[in-house]
């Protein structure tokens, strides 16, 4: 992981670092999310938001699904799918539902709770 110092990779907990170099590996093609983990300061200079950042990637790495790299294919695909215009809707019609109609002056009790709204 040579984009990020040894000294600041030393910084990291063990799941910073893990999280780190797994966006790191898996932006290596495109380098799309270079401006995360690139040209970071040297160690002593805004440590505390190298590892909040850090933090930060290892919880959306846990909490996603196949973690950062699902995310990440995820998100340019539905980028990509809204550049062309696609609407993952167009199957659909929106309807409104008939639901119920309650009269807030009627004595007459509600048939479900039994209640009056007088």
């Amino acid at each position: 992981t040579s984009v990020v110092s040894e000294e600041n990779l030393s910084l990291l907990s063990e799941r910073g670092r893990a999280a780190l170099e797994n966006l790191i590996q898996h932006d290596a093609a495109e380098g799309a999310q270079r401006h995360v983990y690139a040209d970071w300061p040297e160690a002593g200079v805004d440590d505390e938001g190298k590892l909040r950042i850090t933090e930060q990637l290892a919880d959306l790495d846990a909490s996603y699904p196949g973690g950062l790299p699902n995310y990440l294919s995820k998100a340019k695909m539905l980028l990509r799918e809204s550049a062309d215009g696609v609407n993952p809707f167009s199957d659909f019609t929106a309807v409104v539902p008939e639901g119920e109609h309650i009269s807030y002056d009627s004595p007459v009790p509600d048939s479900h709770t039994g209640m009056t709204f007088a």
